[in-house]
């Protein structure tokens, strides 16, 4: 076996940025020195791009639990990353972190350009105190960055920016005025949740707009030219208001009871249609039609036959009740035998082209160190060097896959155990696994055909008595 896929552990380079306009840049050439002395196969680099640590927590940033994951098995030695606030902004989960590092023997490298900043201590305590610090900052950055778009949006829909001298001021745009107007006047006379419903419906195809965007002008203190500080309203004196103070404050009692109703409304209508069925008459996929707020959605197809519908609803309850059964009727140890062959295959596949990489690389090498001087001089081995970076990028690339085949291997039995939890899970996380186990699904005029990914994995009589009691 080649020995680099048995050697040290690895050093991981990692990044984050919190949005996808900022850029990795600076962090890289941070770090570009500490890469330089390295070869390729000897580090991992793992960016995180537009992910947020004030917004999203660590459970939920996949890199991040698998950085997790590599640590605890004993795949990593070193961590370069720029400061504290790309590992996260929260002191709780920095703790974590800290002591993840300090229980695996972790070095943490800070490469930040900043000659003060204090280096990461095995102290509990100096660490703890720099958690609150991150944290502190983060939420300074958050509170400075929501203050800034509540006082000065980069944009607002029915107002255009001027700017001048330094200043913006926002005018309302003559096409919307008068609507905008009529939108808070006729809100300020609803007097029930179908009068709420028709209103921002209307304005919804008026504005072209989605109906919460409806809700959030109705909401927003900024169309009467305030903003909200508190409990209290403070005046933008640069604003063109659409409605008084006292009418927007009228209008926020009228509005606030229907306001929830319609959020729970249209949370259910954003996500009934996850999975489209096809038609058993003519086999093409159906359409899935909107019914008015407050009812469920429809899929229907009348394709040069009789018309054939669903409600979404009826069928998300009946996929959801068939799922269920399939969790139960999996044949686990038949799976991850299977499992373990596929990972086996490509484990060999990618270690014999880590060989032959290998020893193109060594080849390369050596005719490059031996070619006679003025070869270098007159640049024909130009070819032979670019063509080396290209096949030691090469090995990197495999051998990080191999590291996650490996990891795969090392969790299979964790992994076939999650399936075995169909009674236990709720109706949204098994909406979650239906791509993954439902091939496909006909619906008839009085009948439901699921075809199942897997199928020689499923207890196919234990399926079919299940589904007579659905």
């Amino acid at each position: 076996m080649n020995k680099l896929i048995n050697k040290d552990k690895l050093i991981l380079f990692l990044r984050r940025v919190s949005t996808e306009n900022q850029s990795l840049e600076m962090q890289v050439v941070a770090d570009k020195k500490y890469r330089d002395v390295l070869d390729e196969d000897e580090y991992l680099e793992v960016n995180e791009l537009g992910v947020s640590a004030n917004k999203i927590s660590l459970k939920d940033r996949e890199k991040m639990v698998e950085v997790i994951r590599l640590i605890k098995q004993g795949e990593i030695a070193k961590v370069y990353v720029y400061d504290r606030s790309r590992l996260t902004r929260n002191f709780y989960e920095y703790l974590e972190l800290v002591d993840l590092f300090i229980a695996n023997n972790i070095e943490i490298i800070f490469t930040t350009t900043d000659a003060s900043y204090s280096n990461f201590s095995s102290n509990y305590l100096v660490e703890g105190f720099n958690g609150i610090l991150i944290e502190e900052e983060g939420k300074g950055i958050a509170r400075r960055v929501a203050d800034n778009n509540r006082k000065l949006p980069s944009r607002k829909f029915g107002f255009i920016v001027n700017k001048k001298d330094n200043m913006k001021k926002y005018a309302l745009v003559s096409e919307y005025k008068t609507q905008l107007i009529n939108l808070f006047e006729k809100a300020n006379q609803i007097k029930n949740t179908k009068e709420f419903i028709e209103l921002i419906t209307v304005f919804s195809g008026v504005f072209n707009k989605p109906p919460m965007k409806i809700v959030k002008i109705l909401t927003d203190c900024f169309y009467a030219g305030y903003e909200k500080i508190g409990e209290r309203y403070a005046l933008l004196s640069y604003v063109e208001p659409v409605v008084t103070i006292e009418v927007f404050s009228e209008v926020q009692k009228k509005v606030e009871p229907f306001i929830s109703k319609l959020e729970g409304n249209l949370d259910e209508r954003s996500s009934e249609s996850f999975f489209i069925p096809f038609c058993n008459m003519c086999k093409n996929k159906m359409v899935y039609r909107k019914n008015k707020i407050g009812d469920t959605g429809l899929y229907t197809c009348s394709r040069k036959h009789k018309k054939i519908s669903i409600e979404v609803s009826e069928f998300n309850k009946s996929l959801i009740s068939y799922l269920s059964i399939v969790f139960s009727s999996v044949n686990k140890d038949a799976l991850e035998k299977q499992a373990l062959v596929i990972l086996e295959k490509i484990l060999e596949i990618k270690k014999r082209e880590h060989y032959t990489t290998e020893k193109e690389i060594e080849e390369k090498e050596l005719k490059i160190a031996t070619s006679p001087k003025e070869q270098f001089y007159k640049s024909n081995l130009e070819k032979d060097i670019e063509k080396l970076k290209k096949l030691k990028t090469t090995r990197k690339e495999v051998k990080e896959q191999i590291l996650i085949c490996n990891n795969y291997k090392k969790n299979l039995e964790v992994l076939i155990e999650k399936i075995d939890v169909g009674s236990s899970l709720t109706e949204n996380e098994i909406m979650n696994f239906v791509k993954l186990i439902v091939k496909e699904c006909f619906v008839g005029k009085s009948t439901l055909t699921y075809h199942f990914f897997f199928n020689e994995y499923l207890d196919k009589d234990y399926i079919e008595r299940m589904s007579s009691v659905v």
